[in-house]
C-alpha cells in the first residue's frame, strides 16, 4: 500500500461509513424515483437469481415497472413474464434493447454473459444494473465505463456490500481508532459447489467470481483499493 493511501486511510474510512449511512437512511425513508415516475426496468436473464430474488422483489417494489424480460430460454422467460405480469417478453437482447423503452437493464444472465450483455445495454443508452461480475477483466471494465461515460449513462455493479449495515458498523469501527492501525483482514465465504449450472465449472466461472467479490468488495471498502494480488 502506497504511503499516500495510508496516511489517508482514517479519511477514506469516515468517508465510506458517511456515504453508506446516507445510502441507507435516505433511500430507506425516500426510495428515489426517475424524474417523479416509477424506474421503467428491462430484465435479462431469468434463471434461478431472478425467479427467487430479483424479480419478485422487483415486481413487488412501488417504486419499479417491469417493462420487460428477457432470456435465450424462451420458457424461462414467459415463465416469468406470466407470472409477474411483465407485459413484454423477449429472448434476444436486440429485440429488447429495440422493444418499448427502459430506463435500467437489470442484468441477472450467467457469469461469462455479463459483459457482452452489459456493452450492448450501455450503447444502446440503457443504465445497467448488473450482477457480478460485470466484467470478466480489468481492460473489459475500463470499456464498459469509458461506454457509459460516451452515451451519458450509468452501471451500477453488485455486490452492494458496502451499503449494508454491518460494512457501516465496520467501517466506523476502523474509522474511530478503537482498532488501532490494522496490518491484516481475513475474510471466508462460500457453499459445497454450484449444482445448477454447468458454466460455473467453465471459464469465466467459479469461486471467485461467484462468491469471493463479497470479501474483496468488503475488505478493499474498509482498507482501500488492492496495490497486489497473489494466488497459492
Amino acid at each position: 500500500m502506497s504511503s499516500e493511501l495510508t496516511t489517508d486511510r482514517r479519511g477514506f474510512l469516515k468517508t465510506v461509513a458517511a456515504a453508506s449511512a446516507v445510502a441507507e437512511a435516505g433511500f430507506a425513508g425516500n426510495p428515489p424515483r426517475a424524474m417523479g415516475r416509477k424506474i421503467k426496468v428491462g430484465h435479462i436473464g431469468c434463471g434461478n437469481v431472478a425467479m427467487n430474488a430479483y424479480v419478485p422483489n422487483m415486481a413487488a417494489c412501488p417504486y419499479i415497472e417491469l417493462v420487460s424480460t428477457c432470456d435465450i430460454i424462451s420458457s424461462r422467460a414467459d415463465y416469468i413474464a406470466k407470472k409477474h405480469g411483465i407485459p413484454n417478453c423477449f429472448y434476444n437482447i436486440d429485440k429488447m434493447l429495440a422493444g418499448p423503452p427502459f430506463d435500467l437493464l437489470v442484468n441477472t444472465t450467467s457469469m461469462p454473459a455479463h459483459f457482452e450483455v452489459n456493452l450492448a445495454a450501455l450503447e444502446a443508452g440503457r443504465n445497467v444494473w448488473g450482477e457480478k461480475p460485470c466484467a470478466l477483466r480489468v481492460s473489459e471494465y475500463k470499456e464498459l465505463l469509458e461506454m457509459a461515460k460516451r452515451k451519458g449513462v450509468q452501471i451500477w455493479p453488485a455486490p452492494t456490500v458496502v451499503t449494508s449495515p454491518q460494512f457501516k458498523f465496520m467501517a466506523e469501527t476502523i474509522a474511530s481508532g478503537k482498532l488501532g492501525k490494522i496490518h491484516n483482514a481475513h475474510a471466508i465465504y462460500g457453499h459445497e459447489g454450484n449444482l445448477w449450472s454447468r458454466w460455473f465449472y467453465q471459464k469465466g466461472g467459479g469461486c471467485m467470481y461467484d462468491l469471493g467479490v463479497y470479501n474483496v468488495g468488503t475488505l478493499t471498502g474498509l482498507l482501500g483499493p488492492a496495490k497486489s494480488v497473489v494466488a497459492m
